[in-house]
């Protein structure tokens, strides 16, 4: 094969066939997912009732990002405070039901929801007015409320009723009743929206309904009177805090047993997850503190001490800080995650017990997603606005970018540069260089995990991965891994990271926590791109030479299916709910579409010249690919699986890794996908699904005898 470009380091030649794409083309945008959980407070009674919430996976913020409310339900008060988060003061202040506990946000922050537990009802609040547009009348009691993520459903358990309500949100109706064991509590909604998890505190159970068909599916003895409960971003774990035997029980969500157990503090009550799994945040009510558990080794590794009678817990939208409800102070305790201590004190109303998914985003914001595409050519970086498909910049950054990495309302762009042995770090507030880090001989690959505190990057002239350390710019760890290491990807929670080895074919498995290989995959003939299913049970991995993708099972790291797909695959990607897999087949000019679900290719894109990067969109409603080649951007909709537009940027795009992150838009209204540019093609672009509404995918044709390669 021939390659595209050489250079000598140490006395010996690497060739480069191609730019790493693969694990870190994944595309983020559009304003920042609220929490999907649920918590809830009950008196300090005979009863032992306890607040409960529940934070599913939602995506760190970090600045700038939209602006986010918590709402904070005062059960003496039968008022909710408002707090503006980024100022940490309150803003509003609404009347709701007689003794709120429970509440929940919509993620797309248009609705609030806060149980009555003396009204028998649940409030709904309208974001945009903060009043209290609605009531919905349930059992006897309600606590604990969660939404699930598409944000069709509420639920809402029944304290004394002994079963959860099923809210339709779209009329707030109640449309199913499914009973539970005694003295149901808190609830919390698997990320996948398939579960839901009831702490029924007189039984010392945990009840999990599938919320498919508002079933029972079994019932789990934790320890005794659980209260809070709270599901971990990537769906694995469930936290369950038991009040009266001072522990959190640790639940496997593949099987729902309880796998450990962990002391914390005196009646712990609320439980929730931070934003990058590592930790756990329980509120222990009569010990007045806060216990951290470390989720990798189930260890309590910090206690901070906070206000009076800690309740309710959650992790604010940047990860950065938890928010922690001060029943008998009457005020929030706000910690910083990194620290560990309390940086500031919120005074709200009477008695605030229940957060629940408490934080959400400011209704009627818009965020518009920005692409940053490596020129290798040109050394620099485009920078697009996906709203109207322009180039509104480019920066200058290192000899030959190979790789770029962001994230969700990313600060930072991480940018990979191939012959300059560096990293260059992007500020996207002024689009400008801000800092530079030395890293391994040819860095090809990169991928930032999902709390934005490191970032991995691949060098293939090494053979080992660099972690940076993103709060000060330093190399903190170096992995050795296999021959030329090109791409690398990290599973939802951050605690694994997947890369794909070109010369020695396979993939190398790296624990996080530890910054060591675990294990390593053999795989097709030089393996270059890779990335993880959202659910983080599959990874794919790209082989360029044996024209085909590797499906790894993440849970024992074998390999369980292989699809033949174009020539010489490079860069690929999975859609946001896991639909769908997208590889870009760089000989023969083409991206093929695999079904998940069966393994299959049901489609194959015409693309342009030799594509390299390809990534999604939030929703799903768009692929991106760079066309190294051609020098442009084919935009793919995923509901026709047709090129409805080309965006023409620098010479030589080749990797773009996690490209995307978001920007204020110019107007108050949210920005509509991309309409086609000048060079789009001529079909028109389909109305993108809501990401709510399940996907409808059209048949299409398997994909034909693979084109044959350029010759050598």
């Amino acid at each position: 094969m021939r390659p595209i470009f050489s250079f000598v380091r140490a006395g010996f030649v690497i060739s480069v066939l191609l730019c790493s794409a693969g694990a870190s083309l994944a595309v983020f945008g559009t304003s920042g997912q609220v929490k999907h959980g649920l918590p809830l407070s009950k008196e300090a009674s005979d009863r032992h009732n306890a607040d409960c919430i529940n934070v599913p996976p939602a995506p760190a913020a970090a600045t700038p990002s939209p602006r986010t409310l918590a709402y904070i339900a005062n059960k003496a008060d039968n008022s909710v405070s408002v707090v503006d988060t980024s100022t940490n003061t309150i803003v509003s202040t609404i009347a709701v039901g007689r003794g709120p506990l429970g509440v929940a946000v919509r993620p797309d922050g248009t609705r609030i929801y806060v149980t009555s537990e003396d009204d028998n009802n649940v409030s709904i609040i309208d974001t945009s007015t903060n009043t209290m547009v609605a009531t919905v009348p349930l059992g006897s009691e309600p606590a604990g409320v969660a939404v699930r993520p598409d944000g069709a459903r509420a639920y809402v358990a029944n304290f004394f009723s002994d079963d959860v309500s099923v809210i339709d949100t779209s009329n707030n109706t109640v449309v199913a009743t499914v009973a539970v064991a005694h003295g149901p509590n808190g609830v919390a909604v698997k990320p996948d929206g398939t579960r839901a998890y009831v702490a029924d505190s007189f039984d010392n159970v945990v009840s999990v309904i599938d919320t498919l068909n508002n079933t029972l599916v079994t019932a789990r003895r934790v320890g005794d009177s659980p209260k809070g409960v709270a599901v971990r971003p990537d769906g694995a774990r469930v936290y369950v805090a038991n009040e009266h035997s001072g522990n959190v029980s640790v639940i496997d969500t593949s099987n729902n047993n309880v796998i450990a157990t962990v002391p914390v503090g005196q009646s712990p009550s609320g439980v929730a997850v931070g934003q990058d799994s590592a930790r756990v945040y329980v509120t222990n009510r009569d010990s007045d503190n806060v216990s951290v558990i470390d989720s990798s080794n189930n260890n309590v590794v910090a206690t901070v001490p906070v206000g009076h009678g800690p309740y309710g817990v959650s992790v604010g939208p940047d990860g950065a800080h938890v928010y922690v409800t001060n029943s008998g102070s009457n005020n929030v305790s706000v910690i910083d995650t990194s620290s560990n201590t309390v940086v500031d004190t919120i005074i709200v109303g009477a008695s605030p017990f229940s957060l629940g998914n408490f934080i959400g985003p400011v209704p009627g914001q818009c965020r518009t997603a920005v692409a940053y595409i490596a020129n290798e050519t040109d050394n620099s970086v485009s920078v697009i606005d996906t709203s109207n498909n322009t180039v509104v910049t480019t920066v200058a950054v290192g000899s030959e970018p190979a790789a770029v990495a962001t994230r969700l309302d990313a600060a930072r762009v991480y940018v990979a540069n191939l012959m300059g042995n560096t990293v260059s770090v992007i500020d996207t507030t002024t689009n400008t260089v801000v800092a530079t880090v030395p890293v391994g001989r040819g860095p090809l690959g990169m991928a930032l995990r999902s709390d934005r505190t490191r970032a991995y990057v691949t060098s293939l002239g090494d053979n080992n991965v660099s972690v940076i350390d993103t709060s000060n710019n330093t190399v903190v760890a170096t992995v050795p891994v296999g021959a030329q290491p090109r791409g690398v990807a990290l599973n939802p929670a951050g605690s694994r990271a997947y890369v794909s080895n070109f010369g020695s074919s396979n993939v190398s498995v790296i624990d996080t926590f530890a910054n060591a290989v675990v294990a390593t995959v053999a795989v097709g003939t030089a393996p270059y791109g890779v990335a993880v299913k959202p659910d983080g049970e599959r990874a794919y991995v790209t082989n360029y030479s044996s024209s085909d993708v590797s499906i790894i099972d993440t849970s024992n790291n074998q390999v369980v299916d292989t699809v033949q797909v174009g020539s010489a695959p490079v860069g690929v990607v999975v859609t946001p709910d896991g639909a769908r897999a997208y590889v870009a087949d760089n000989s023969s000019n083409d991206v093929s579409v695999i079904d998940t679900s069966n393994d299959i290719v049901v489609a194959v894109v015409p693309v342009g010249t030799q594509p390299f990067g390809v990534a999604v969109n939030p929703d799903g409603s768009r692929v991106y690919v760079t066309n190294s080649l051609s020098n442009t951007i084919a935009m793919i909709d995923t509901i026709s699986n047709q090129v409805i537009a080309t965006v023409p940027v620098g010479n030589t795009p080749r990797s773009l890794g996690d490209f995307v992150g978001t920007m204020a838009c110019s107007s108050g209204t949210p920005t509509p996908s991309p309409t086609p540019t000048a060079s789009a093609t001529a079909t028109p672009t389909p109305t993108p699904f809501p990401s709510a509404t399940p996907r409808s995918y059209p048949t299409h044709r398997i994909r034909p005898t693979p084109h044959p390669r350029p010759t050598p």
